[in-house]
Order: structure tokens, then C-alpha cells, then sequence
């Protein structure tokens, strides 16, 4: 169903939203960079030290299909609300946590809190923007994001620096109840809520009719969910060994992939939302699939700096753009009220993805000689593998296939 007036993107709700978004996600990534650090700090190692990045994702996966049915049945902006004091709640809980048994309880607290939270707030945002703009209103409010993500870990570090742990958990709590405040100030969009109730009257949506159970996939959403899983697996795999493969090659400053990855990102993300206005979706698809399929012919070969941060700007471009497509593909396929469904499926294909990237990575490379380009060059197959279900879905529909 399309609106029947031309809506702005660009509204005061959609702006404080935003900003919201800057303050939750500087929190998170200027902890989340450091969180490895503070386990050692207060003496975990060994095995529990490998489980505990990844133990908050498998909490968020698990607690997915429940976060989505959430979304659907309760007023997205009182979740909102409710969700953001929790996880300052929950980075006041790092604070005490300082034994081994208690980071691992607040770690998967804190996987749970977070899709409930991320859910919600996918959902929440696509409300507040037109339908036919969905992937713009995405794209710029995941730029926002990506800007959090270029500054918060080296202000995470220097914070540890200068002060403590302490003052970095306070600090990202701060930031969660400054994004809580800016929440309370979102007025409804009132032409989705009136969509929302036309389509309900047209399609015979009822929240009685679903229980959560019914809810743990959206049909619709799947094709996303699955290219996402599998461009997920390279930035899973990414983010756990570049560093560590960079050193064992002797390659110096790697870490440029992450600094180029963010501003590519943020300064190609506003070409490619008005790029992505006239290209059938399914070529825009195609072409960030090839970037990334660049960035693993990079990362494989690493023996230079350069090569680190080429690939860092290929990645920017071709996982950065990918997103709000996928998001705006996930959402426009349901009516309104079963955003929340279609937002937990979406999660769940890049929670998978992120879990077994990681994995599958170091088990190839454990089969040659601790390699891991041989891992990373692995990861070419799903890479291709989205292109082709792209190609599939975009040969079942048959009008134009245009981005939302």
C-alpha cells in the first residue's frame, strides 16, 4: 500500500532520532572495543576470555523472535523508552562486575536487552520515515551510526587512559540516558499510524492472532535475513582476526581498515542513497557485493598497509551500502503493524552471520597452518551466493524493482 501525500523525510522526529541514535550507539562503541580489555582487567582468560565477545550475540539471537513479537504488541515508543534505561541500567552493572560469574550474567543481560532494543528501534525509525523513502531514511540514520563508529573506540581508549573503567561504563550509561531524553521528545508520524490503521482493516491484521512462537520468522523478510547472514559473515570474521592475521604477517598499522571503513562509509553513504533512488535493486546489490568481493581479494593478499586500507574503503562501500537496502527490503515487505517481525528475522540472518563468521574463519585457517587469508578467501562463495538469491528474488517479482 502506498500514502496518498507526498510525506518529508526530514521531520523533527526523524532529526531527534538521530541524534538518539549518535548518543546509544557512541555508548556502544566505545565499550564494546574495550570489552575484551576490561575481561582481563578483572581476571577472566583462557577459553571464557574466546566465549565472551561473541556470548552477547548468542544471547540477542536467542531472544530475537520474542524482541519481534515485543515490537508488534506493545507501543514501539514506550519499548523504545523502556529498552534505553535498561541498557544504561545494564552499563552500570559493568561497573560491579568484577569477577568472572558476574560479567558473564551482565554480558548475556546485556545480549538480551539489546536485540529487544534493536529491534524495537528498527521498526521505531522505519515508523517515523515515509514508506517510499525507507531506504534513505535508513541509510542517514545508520550514517549516524557509522559516525559514532569513527570517533567512540579511540575515545574509549583515551578515557581508560585518563581516568578508568569505571568512568568509560558511566560514560556509555551517560550517553544511553541522554538517547532516553531525546526519545521522549518523538511525536508520532501520524500518516503511518493512519496506513497502519487502513491496512489493518484491508488485510485483517489483528495482534491477537499471532503468539510469539508464530512470529519467529516473517516470510516475507527472509530473502534479506539470508543476504544479510551472508555478507555478515565477512564482518564477523573481520572484526574478530584482521588484527591478528595483520600481525602475523607484519603488516603495521591495519587498523586503518576500521578508520577508512567508517568515513568511506559516511562520506559515500549520501551518493549512494541517491544512487539507489533510480537503480533497480537488484543491480545496487550486485555492485556492493563486488566491493566486497574486492576487499577479500585485499584482505587475503595482506602483506602492505595499503592493501588494509583499500580494503577498508571497498568494505565501507559495499557492507555500508548493503544495509539500509536489506533493512528497507525487510520492512517494505510487511504491512506496518508486523515491522517488528520483520525487523527480529532481519537480526537474526546478521546475528548468525556475525557468530559463524568468526568461526568459520579460524577453522580454515586452522587447516592451513593458522592462514587465515585461506579463511577469508572462503568467504567469497557467500558472498556470491547473496548475489544469486537476489537474482531469484528479483526475477519472482514482477513489477520494477525499485528501492523503497
Amino acid at each position: 500500500m502506498t500514502q496518498t501525500k507526498k510525506q518529508k523525510l526530514v521531520t523533527p522526529g526523524y532529526v531527534i532520532l538521530c541524534f538518539a541514535y549518535f548518543a546509544a550507539q557512541f555508548g556502544y562503541s566505545m565499550t564494546s572495543s574495550n570489552i575484551t580489555k576490561y575481561a582481563k582487567f578483572v581476571g577472566v582468560s583462557g577459553a571464557i576470555l574466546g566465549i565472551l565477545p561473541g556470548l552477547m550475540s548468542l544471547a540477542a539471537l536467542f531472544s530475537r523472535p520474542v524482541a519481534g513479537w515485543i515490537s508488534d504488541h506493545f507501543d514501539r515508543k514506550r519499548m523504545m523508552v523502556l529498552t534505553l534505561l535498561s541498557m544504561a541500567a545494564v552499563f552500570v552493572a559493568y561497573v560491579f562486575s568484577t569477577n568472572v560469574v558476574l560479567l558473564l550474567l551482565v554480558r548475556i543481560l546485556h545480549g538480551i536487552i539489546f536485540s529487544i532494543f534493536s529491534t524495537v528501534n528498527l521498526a521505531f525509525v522505519a515508523d517515523a520515515v515515509p514508506r517510499d523513502q525507507l531506504t534513505n531514511g535508513m541509510g542517514y540514520y545508520a550514517l549516524m551510526g557509522n559516525l559514532s563508529m569513527a570517533f567512540a573506540p579511540a575515545v574509549g581508549a583515551k578515557v581508560i587512559e585518563q581516568w578508568n573503567y569505571t568512568v568509560l561504563f558511566l560514560g556509555a550509561a551517560s550517553l544511553y540516558g541522554l538517547s532516553f531524553v531525546l526519545v521522549n521528545f518523538v511525536k508520532k508520524n501520524e500518516a503511518n499510524e493512519e496506513e497502519k490503521e487502513a491496512e489493518a482493516k484491508l488485510l485483517g491484521v489483528s495482534k491477537e492472532k499471532k503468539a510469539w512462537w508464530q512470529t519467529i520468522i516473517c516470510k516475507p523478510a527472509l530473502p534479506a535475513a539470508i543476504i544479510s547472514m551472508f555478507n555478515a559473515l565477512l564482518s564477523g570474521a573481520i572484526t574478530g582476526f584482521l588484527l591478528l592475521f595483520a600481525e602475523n604477517r607484519s603488516v603495521e598499522n591495519a587498523g586503518l581498515f576500521f578508520t577508512l571503513y567508517a568515513f568511506s562509509n559516511l562520506i559515500a553513504r549520501p551518493f549512494i542513497m541517491k544512487v539507489a533512488e533510480k537503480v533497480p535493486r537488484q543491480f545496487f546489490v550486485y555492485f556492493c557485493n563486488s566491493c566486497l568481493i574486492v576487499c577479500i581479494l585485499l584482505v587475503m593478499n595482506l602483506t602492505h598497509t595499503w592493501q588494509a586500507a583499500a580494503a577498508g574503503i571497498f568494505f565501507g562501500i559495499g557492507y555500508g551500502g548493503l544495509q539500509p537496502i536489506m533493512q528497507s527490503m525487510a520492512l517494505g515487505s510487511v504491512p506496518i503493524a508486523e515491522r517488528g517481525s520483520a525487523s527480529s528475522t532481519y537480526y537474526i540472518g546478521l546475528d548468525i552471520g556475525m557468530a559463524l563468521g568468526p568461526m568459520i574463519v579460524n577453522m580454515i585457517a586452522g587447516w592451513f597452518n593458522e592462514n587465515y587469508g585461506y579463511g577469508y578467501a572462503f568467504l567469497i562463495i557467500p558472498i556470491v551466493m547473496g548475489a544469486i538469491v537476489m537474482f531469484f528474488v528479483a526475477r519472482r517479482e514482477k513489477q520494477p524493482n525499485r528501492i523503497y
